[in-house]
């Protein structure tokens, strides 16, 4: 991530800290060995969601946070990942819409898939 991408996550992290109805659980972490093609440490905010109307006030807070900012060049943006299986969204550099949340709330709000594999033996 270039300077630039990691100071707006940065940003977001602390919007997210700072909102009153932002997550209770937000952390800015770095991690290693991230996505093909990623080299060297990543940086990533990891929060916590404990239920619905919390993953609504996430996409509200996040919409708000990015009509906040000056207009973003094509290409940029942010991924949401849902960590437990691995679903992703990424939300383009020029679109804080009502319509782009919508469409972040469908997708991470998708029951999550089983764990491929064996199944458990009891």
């Amino acid at each position: 991530m270039d300077e630039d991408g990691a100071a707006e996550l940065r940003e977001l992290s602390e919007w997210l800290r700072t909102d009153e109805d932002g997550p209770d659980e937000v952390r800015l972490a770095t991690r290693t060995g991230g996505k093909a093609g990623e080299m060297g440490p990543v940086e990533v905010i990891d929060l916590v969601l404990t239920h619905a109307v919390a993953l609504a006030n996430l996409a509200v807070v996040y919409a708000g946070w990015w009509k906040s900012r000056a207009p973003r060049p094509p290409g940029s943006g942010f991924t949401f990942t849902r960590e437990s299986d691995g679903l992703s969204v990424t939300v383009s550099g020029q679109d804080g819409s009502e319509e782009s949340v919508r469409r972040l709330l469908a997708v991470l709000a998708e029951p999550q898939q089983p764990p491929a594999g064996p199944p458990e033996v009891e």
